[in-house]
C-alpha cells in the first residue's frame, strides 16, 4: 500500500511480532522519513480504541527522529473522526488510511496487482488495461527522470 502511494525505501519493522521501538514500518516520500502503522482489528472497535492506538503509535514519530506519519486502518472512519485523529498531531504531516481509502487504492488500476496477489481477487479485462496502462507511465516516467539525472551529470548541469 505505501508503494503505491509514492512511499520509498519502505522498510517493515517486525512484521511477526516483537519489539518495534513505536514503528511498524519505516519509509520515506518527499524527502522525509515517515513512520507507518497498521491497527487491523478482527472485529470493530469502538473510536476511542482506535484513537488510543493513533496515540500510542503516533509517539513513535518523535521516538524515532522522523518527520511524519501514516496510518492504517481497517474500519471505517467519520469525517469528524479522522479530524479528530489529525487534530492530535501538531502540524506533523500525517496521512489515515481507513477502511474506504484503502479499498479505493485497491481498487485503482495500480492497486490490481497487489488486490490480486494478497486477496487473490482477479482483474478484469478493462482493469487489466487500466493496470497496464499506469504501470507504463510510471516506467516511462522514471526513465525520463533517469535520463534526465544521467544528461546532468554528463554535461555537469543540474536542471
Amino acid at each position: 500500500m505505501l508503494y503505491l502511494e509514492s512511499f520509498q525505501d519502505v522498510d517493515p519493522q517486525h512484521p511477526l511480532g516483537g519489539p518495534d521501538g513505536l514503528k511498524d514500518v519505516r519509509c520515506s516520500r518527499n524527502g522525509k522519513t515517515w513512520i507507518a502503522a497498521a491497527f487491523f482489528p478482527p472485529t470493530r472497535p469502538a473510536f476511542k480504541e482506535i484513537q488510543e492506538k493513533f496515540d500510542h503509535d503516533f509517539a513513535g514519530v518523535a521516538a524515532n527522529d522522523a518527520e511524519a506519519f501514516a496510518f492504517f486502518v481497517n474500519q471505517p472512519l467519520t469525517i469528524g473522526e479522522r479530524e479528530t485523529l489529525q487534530s492530535k498531531t501538531g502540524g506533523v504531516p500525517t496521512e489515515i488510511y481507513h477502511l474506504e481509502r484503502i479499498r479505493a487504492l485497491l481498487d485503482s488500476p495500480k492497486g490490481c496487482g497487489v488486490r490480486l496477489e494478497y486477496f487473490r481477487i482477479p482483474m478484469t479485462e478493462p482493469e487489466q488495461w487500466a493496470f497496464w496502462s499506469a504501470m507504463n507511465h510510471d516506467v516511462v516516467r522514471k526513465l525520463s527522470e533517469k535520463a534526465r539525472c544521467t544528461d546532468a551529470e554528463r554535461t555537469g548541469y543540474a536542471e
